[in-house]
């Protein structure tokens, strides 16, 4: 038979508990005349009472990061633990057993917390704790409950089955209550087995194989689904002690794992033993100076690997109360490939698999699964970076319950999600935008040789920036030169123009310009063809967009749209009226959503455009236009159909010499950017149930694709021009309900634009 001992020191802390002082203010009166005679003061009505405070918020039902008992020990917020608590993590109903010198049920953390089926494991001595608080020590890391006082426990609502098992037939003199017979060892575990453990903590160790009789109890225990959480010792040697070296072993690897101690400072203890050979299934926990077993009088801060597996212990307690469907085993998986890396990257012979991290254990781990109606799944797949959903639907998404469902990880945990959060609003562009400045040149043809064809070749680039004549794409991933070619022709009444730009560049305007729709497809190629008829012309447009994905120099396939224009002008106003369909394949109305993830929505719009231009005297301009789509949206699992939205602009320009002023010309607008004005989305999902345990319905839901506000632009200009190449211009602009949010505050911009041609 081997003996163990108890791998432990401890500090006691001087804490003091300090009453507070009240301080009391005494003020002295001066002198002073009082009223003339024969003059009547009326006295001031009484000032009206205070209105009382506002009740205080209700205290959380589940310890945070900012309550008193969480604060009190360094080791919680180490493992982020409030993480757990805040997703109903509590311990309840997973008994814990505490193979160790006992636990003192008495101890005001621990009242409630220790099982009535406790016990003396050596024969004849009935004794259920001694004179060492060791194990009351660790039961208290365990399961301290959370009751406004002291600390509290990793797994706080957790039971404690108490065995003690420490040999006074076999103590030292040095240690009278810490030394265990192996034999004894397996008659604990076989008993905590058999009064429903599902953990069991051995904060215990010796520098060699525990025997064939522990063996069996451990093989019988992990049979039986339980798990061991066994510190690792404190020698401050390479390899674990035992029974912590058996987390490798083949007959209990993945049931068994080995902890050593971490300072405050994120780093292993001095004392602890490394990870050494037991790596795979060795696991970093707070082991240095941990606040235990206060009472009335103080606290005790306690030092060694015992105290950092009854983490280990509770966090496995945690998971597999929040998870009913997880075996001992897949939280202990869950621990190791969650943990924290520590150290040199990867798994070492230091931190093992790294440090306890109960923010990552209690997120998805792994391929996350959405349930299907017809009984199947699908994987979901991220939108990718850069996603967005397009500015005309506002905070429509976010703003709705719609998209809240559950989903499955790799170990088949239930997570409650809100797939609206991987599609997240468009950011807004700023209202006034710098022009940039550009070099161009052109080279025009034309004349009896060409038989009456005219040719211009047009092409624009940066001045100053360095990139502008790279071959390649940047490798920079950042903004990429504006730069444009185009090649335009004329023979009588047909024109022809063909244009090409990157970095941004915006395709040029024809006689009709641009509606809402030619403008969101932001192209990089575009084709336009016109036909005069006297007052009449007809004209075609095509354009393709081939974004660059996000952080990435590959392109993609982006939006294409065809339109066709008529215009006839009327005495001095020109009338114009577009038709034409725009197709997005990454999202509709300018959204961004990678093809082929869950939230793919590639969309197809139909839309039509109005334009007038007035001019009722010179000098004096009036415009306006609207621009109307129908948008339909057949993504895998979202839909929308006849979405109608809406852009228009109304505009007013003078030439100041109209009223007087110095300046060259004045602007005025009022605007309105694309909105979703009526439409909705549709989803069938799997709704959240009452019960982690309660099986899933499905429902399908449809909300509103429409924002709760409405943009409104307000612009004004004043140009100044001197003489032919030089002007200064000034602009501002005031947005209401910027975004198309309700709530957002308006924004006010301002810019100055000094342009020199040369």
């Amino acid at each position: 038979m081997r003996r163990s001992v108890l791998p432990w020191f401890y500090r006691p802390s001087a804490w003091a508990l300090l009453a507070a002082i009240p301080l009391v203010a005494c003020g002295g009166g001066g002198g002073g005349s009082g009223p003339a005679p024969g003059v009547t003061v009326d006295p001031l009505p009484p000032a009206p009472p205070p209105p009382p405070p506002p009740p205080p918020p209700p205290p959380p039902t589940y310890p945070t990061s900012s309550s008193a008992e969480y604060q009190r020990g360094w080791n919680l917020g180490a493992i982020r633990a409030d993480a757990a608590y805040a997703k109903g993590a509590t311990g309840q109903g997973i008994t814990v057993a505490v193979i160790d010198s006992g636990v003192d049920a008495a101890q005001p953390d621990l009242a409630g917390a220790v099982s009535s089926s406790s016990t003396d494991i050596i024969s004849g001595r009935n004794q259920l704790v001694g004179t060492s608080r060791h194990g009351t020590r660790v039961a208290d890391i365990i399961a301290a409950r959370f009751n406004g006082s002291g600390t509290i426990g990793v797994a706080y609502a957790s039971t404690i089955l108490s065995v003690r098992a420490d040999d006074s037939r076999v103590a030292t003199v040095g240690c009278p209550e810490c030394v265990f017979d192996s034999d004894d060892l397996a008659r604990a575990i076989d008993y905590a087995v058999a009064n429903g453990a599902k953990v069991i903590n051995l904060s215990l160790g010796g520098d060699g194989p525990e025997g064939a009789r522990f063996e069996g109890a451990l093989t019988r225990a992990v049979a039986a689904g339980v798990v061991i959480a066994a510190s690792s010792g404190n020698e401050g040697e390479a390899d674990p002690g035992w029974p912590a070296r058996y987390a490798v072993d083949p007959r209990y690897a993945g049931s068994l794992i080995a902890v050593g101690a971490l300072t405050q400072a994120g780093v292993m203890a001095s004392f602890s033993n490394r990870a050494g050979v037991t790596a795979n299934g060795y696991l970093s926990a707070p082991g240095d100076n941990i606040t235990t077993e206060c009472d009335s009088s103080g606290c005790v801060r306690v030092s060694g690997t015992s105290f950092a597996a009854p983490q280990v212990s509770g966090a496995l307690a945690l998971l597999m109360q929040a998870f009913p469907n997880l075996s001992g085993r897949d939280a202990v998986d869950i621990l190791l490939r969650t943990a924290a890396d520590l150290g040199t990257a990867g798994t070492d012979s230091t931190y093992g698999r790294g440090g306890l991290d109960l923010a990552r254990a209690f997120a998805p781990v792994g391929s996350s699964s959405l349930s299907l109606p017809d009984g199947g799944t699908t994987t979901l797949t991220t939108s990718g970076v850069g996603a967005n959903v397009g500015a005309a639907f506002g905070s429509a998404l976010q703003r709705s319950a719609g998209l809240q469902t559950v989903i499955h990880d790799d170990y088949k945990r239930l997570f409650s999600v809100d797939l609206a959060e991987g599609a997240p609003g468009q950011k807004r562009g700023a209202l006034l935008t710098p022009p940039p400045i550009q070099a161009a040149s052109q080279v025009v043809l034309g004349g009896p040789a060409l038989g009456g064809l005219n040719l211009a070749v047009s092409v624009e680039g940066p001045v100053f920036d360095e990139r502008a004549h790279e071959p390649e794409p940047s490798l920079t991933l950042g903004p990429q030169p504006m730069r444009s070619m185009r090649v335009q022709a004329a023979f009588g009444r047909l024109s022809f123009s063909n244009w090409s730009g990157e970095g941004g560049a915006a395709a040029p305007a024809g006689p009709a310009g641009r509606d809402a729709f030619q403008t969101i497809a932001q192209p990089d190629r575009s084709t336009q063809a016109a036909l005069r008829l006297g007052r009449f012309a007809l004209l075609a447009e095509q354009g393709s967009a081939h974004p660059r994905r996000p952080m990435q120099i590959t392109e993609v396939e982006g939006s294409s749209y065809a339109s066709a224009t008529g215009m006839m002008q009327i005495g001095g106003a020109l009338l114009s009226l577009t038709g034409g369909t725009l197709d997005e394949p990454l999202g509709p109305l300018g959204s961004y959503m990678t093809p082929g993830s869950t939230l793919a929505l590639p969309a197809k719009t139909r839309f039509g455009a109005a334009a007038v231009a007035f001019y009722p005297r010179p000098g004096l301009s009036l415009n306006a236009d609207l621009s109307i789509g129908r948008t339909g949206v057949e993504g895998g699992l979202l839909s929308l159909d006849n979405a109608i939205s809406s852009a228009w602009r109304l505009e007013a320009g003078a030439d100041c010499a109209l009223i007087g002023w110095s300046c060259s010309r004045l602007t005025f607008g009022l605007s309105q950017p694309l909105r979703i004005e009526s439409g909705k989305f549709q989803a069938t999902l799997a709704d959240v149930p009452l019960s982690y345990e309660d099986p899933l319905t499905f429902s399908t839901r449809r909300f509103s694709a429409a924002p709760d506000g409405r943009e409104l632009d307000l612009t004004m200009g004043v140009e100044h021009v001197f003489g032919p190449l030089r002007s200064l211009v000034f602009r501002t602009s005031l947005a209401l309900q910027p975004g198309h949010e309700a709530d957002a505050a308006p924004a006010v911009g301002a810019m100055a634009t000094w342009r020199s041609r040369f």
